[in-house]
């Protein structure tokens, strides 16, 4: 799952605007000039307060704040942006306390842009108000913005610092995407079957080709939709196929939309990406079709039955996943995008499955509606991703026994784990019941999963930590759900939980040399841990402020219920 990411322009708008608006999707954040938690500056912050305060009107006080440029990377919107394009202008910011001064009619504060810093202040009587910084485009349209918790200013608090990060504009307005599609003429396209997924609900079809066309424009002149989406993330699977139903190429990828912006470029490096465009030419699609393996299920067109003597195309599909590995360790091939596994059914492990170094291997559940396929390892069998890359999309992995990340990076998408337990034996033995993430600088991607009724020492659902060498092991999470949405049948004597920690960290177990960040809207429910952390258990760096994540239901026997 090679992701690149859609982005959004401004049609029309000058070459220099277009260069100062680089990344204007970066979360740009609203960082205190005066920041008190900065311990080796507590006695400048005294004093610069000290100045500031005397020189208020009686009644007043005053927020500051600095606005990173437009171009800076130093964070990304969503985990999966390499990069983000926006026509960012200027920038606002704004206060209101909802009954003297309504949000309609704010008052302004002052910004200033010098030497490539953008910094903020506002005066405000004191009181309850809530604070909104904007990045707007040249005619004034918010693109990106972020509101603050109601934030209280009286006369021990004259001079108040906020950090704010800006991000998707959700009340702004909606965004478009214009895409545009072209295909080598002599391989056939007559389908192209979409899906895209996010904060407008899921859209799902297949466009018809007309015959000869070697294009299509995705956009809202033939999707109508597609012109008044939600700000937000979005994953767009598209998928090119012949007369016959051959699949002839697969893209899927995450797609941003903005506040009044057309998403309408493309970044990235894959061998499909031309020019900002999607294009499949005959050599991205002769590379799709050697690289792609087809378990269980019946041929395209032939109806034949799967069978481990096939050769594992859509006409000749093999059985097993046991063969696949099989078909991918004993192949020449080295694709650019690696190997792709198409589950066709629900199949099982045979044996430990062992991704080794340099390999990249993606596998999609081919199910479009309903439960996904399932992986069942019978609680016998592991799977160990040691490559460059092992993604997941629509997937059910059952009964694991051992499901471990050590190197590189893994990108699970609406997937779910389930009943999995801890592998024992070698580093991190007994940690991570349905996910262990451990390696330097290992990482794991989750949007859309479900982790329940997982078993581990350490890490009910989720263990991650650099228990390999001597950097830090990640895991992000996006509108996950790591436990159970309501009570489930009782697992032990404990209670009704879904993932159980028999030691510490019922949910998730994050160690000294770990870390977890949260987007989008996660919940973390009704796990329990015999020790400390129902929900988490933490030694290592997490989102402070826990944006995005829903901790409740959980229990440990010690302390910590639901965050220790």
């Amino acid at each position: 799952m090679n992701r690149t990411t859609f982005v959004p322009t401004l049609k029309a708008f000058s070459l220099a605007a277009a260069k100062s608006a680089l990344a204007a999707a970066a979360l740009f954040a609203l960082c205190g000039l005066l920041s008190c938690s900065n311990l080796g500056e507590s006695a400048s912050y005294s004093q610069a307060q000290n100045s500031i305060a005397a020189n208020l009107p009686a009644g007043k006080a005053r927020v500051c704040g600095t606005i990173d440029g437009a171009d800076s990377m130093s964070r990304s919107v969503v985990p999966t942006a390499s990069a983000v394009t926006a026509a960012v202008s200027s920038y606002d910011v704004y206060a209101w306390n909802g009954t003297s001064v309504p949000k309609e009619s704010p008052i302004h504060g002052t910004v200033v842009t010098s030497g490539g810093s953008t910094t903020f202040s506002i005066d405000l009587d004191y009181g309850s108000w809530y604070v909104r910084a904007e990045a707007l485009d040249s005619s004034g349209n918010p693109i990106l913005c972020k509101t603050s918790p109601l934030l209280t200013l009286h006369d021990t608090n004259p001079v108040a610092n906020l950090s704010l990060s800006v991000g998707y504009a959700q009340d702004a307005g909606t965004g478009k995407l214009d895409l545009a599609l072209t295909f080598d003429g002599t391989i056939g396209v007559e389908k192209i079957l979409y899906e895209l997924t996010g904060p407008s609900g899921p859209l799902s079809d297949t466009i018809t080709v007309s015959s000869g066309a070697t294009s299509v424009d995705f956009d809202d002149s033939l999707i109508p939709a597609l012109g008044t989406l939600e700000p937000g993330q979005y994953n767009l699977v598209l998928e090119f196929r012949n007369g016959h139903g051959m699949l002839l190429a697969r893209v899927e990828q995450t797609v941003h939309i903005y506040s009044n912006l057309t998403t309408n470029k493309v970044l990235g490096s894959s061998p499909y990406i031309s020019s900002g465009n999607i294009n499949i030419t005959s050599a991205v699609a002769q590379s799709f079709l050697q690289s792609s393996i087809y378990v269980g299920g019946t041929g395209v067109g032939t109806s034949k039955a799967a069978d481990d003597t096939n050769n594992g195309t859509q006409y000749d599909p093999i059985a097993s996943l046991k063969r696949a590995f099989e078909i991918i360790n004993n192949s020449t091939l080295t694709p650019t995008d690696g190997f792709k596994i198409f589950a066709q059914t629900d199949l099982e492990l045979e044996e430990n499955i062992d991704i080794a170094t340099g390999q990249k291997i993606t596998i999609y559940g081919t199910k479009r509606s309903g439960a996904p396929y399932t992986i069942d390892g019978g609680g016998t069998y592991s799977i160990t991703a040691g490559g460059d890359s092992f993604d997941c999309s629509c997937i059910c992995f059952n009964k694991i026994k051992g499901f471990k990340i050590t190197a590189g990076q893994a990108n699970f998408y609406a997937c779910k784990i389930t009943n999995g337990t801890a592998m024992s034996g070698g580093a991190s033995s007994g940690c991570g019941g349905g996910l262990c993430v451990v390696g330097t600088g290992t990482k794991a991607v989750l949007a859309g999963c479900t982790i329940s009724d997982c078993q581990a020492s350490y890490g009910g659902g989720i263990y991650v930590s650099d228990d390999i060498g001597s950097g830090t092991s990640e895991v992000q999470l996006k509108d996950c759900l790591i436990g159970a949405e309501s009570s489930v049948p009782a697992q032990n004597e404990v209670g009704k939980y879904s993932n159980i920690a028999t030691s510490t960290g019922g949910g998730i177990y994050v160690g000294t040399s770990g870390k977890l960040t949260f987007s989008g809207n996660n919940k973390i429910s009704y796990n329990c841990s015999a020790g400390n952390g129902g929900g988490i258990n933490y030694n290592g760096s997490v989102d402070a402020e826990f944006a995005g994540v829903k901790i409740a239901s959980n229990y440990a026997k010690n302390s910590g219920g639901g965050l220790y």
